[in-house]
């Protein structure tokens, strides 16, 4: 297969007739990332605003820097960059790229630690659109609610909450929530991150949880224009829908008129 390569300073083409050369180019690439990170100063992955996107056409392997620039990549590009800043902030020297077997073919990952873990920054930035899902019980007397939020690309958090009226019960389970985040050093936003740390709630799913946070803080101040500038301001970053349908009615049963 004919790959192309793309860094900040040269393009150029190389024949990959196995998965073990292409983890070696994507190794290579790492390096290159590394040192472009240090020389224009480049944010991690996760708080540069770039999102997954899949690849149409020739194979093309990208570097940090044309990343940044392009404001999307692949898993290739995605999991150099990761490699590269891990190992030019020498949070995880070990750091290093692999490839998984799926259907379509081959996925990159980023190996941790000398191989103990693996993390999947396409799962994080976009690759699979993971929501977070809310259910809500009806108590005597009141509201139960259940938060699942995914956490990488298998593994999920839960959270419950109880009020008298459902936002109440919302707000409840999304502190708890919160604390247990915290708690398991799973940071919300990416963008607040330190580089260090693995933000392995995804894009969208973050989007979702940060929304809820908001609108549920808000509502007990019972301005309207403040719940409802905070909906809108979830609506515009992505939120998804049924969530923000959930927390309208919530913001209405809780006697504040939007």
């Amino acid at each position: 297969m004919r790959v192309r390569v793309a860094t900040a300073g040269r393009r150029y083409a190389v024949d990959v007739d196995s998965p073990a050369a292409a983890v070696d180019l994507l190794g290579a690439l790492s390096a290159i990332s590394a040192e472009e990170i240090l020389r224009y100063g480049l944010p991690s992955v996760y708080a540069s605003g770039v999102r997954y996107r899949r690849e149409w056409g020739p194979e093309t392997f990208e570097s940090a820097a044309n990343i940044h620039r392009l404001g999307y990549a692949d898993c290739d590009g995605l999991t150099a960059w990761r490699v590269g800043e891990l190992q030019a902030s020498g949070a995880d020297r070990a750091a290093a790229p692999m490839l998984v077997r799926v259907a379509s073919g081959y996925h990159a990952l980023v190996s941790r630690e000398g191989g103990r873990y693996y993390e999947d920054p396409s799962a994080v930035l976009g690759m699979r659109r993971q929501r977070v899902k809310i259910d809500v019980l009806e108590l005597e007397g009141g509201r139960a609610v259940r938060i699942v939020v995914p956490l990488g690309v298998r593994e999920f958090a839960t959270a419950y909450g109880e009020g008298r009226f459902m936002l109440e019960a919302l707000a409840s389970a999304a502190a708890t929530m919160a604390e247990g985040l915290a708690a398991s050093g799973v940071p919300v936003d990416a963008e607040s991150a330190p580089m260090e740390a693995v933000p392995m709630v995804p894009a969208d799913a973050a989007t979702d949880l940060n929304t809820i946070f908001a609108v549920s803080s808000s509502v007990f101040s019972g301005s309207a224009v403040e719940v409802a500038a905070r909906i809108a301001e979830g609506q515009r970053a992505g939120a998804a829908p049924a969530v923000l349908d959930l927390l309208r009615r919530g913001a209405r049963e809780a006697g504040v008129r939007l």
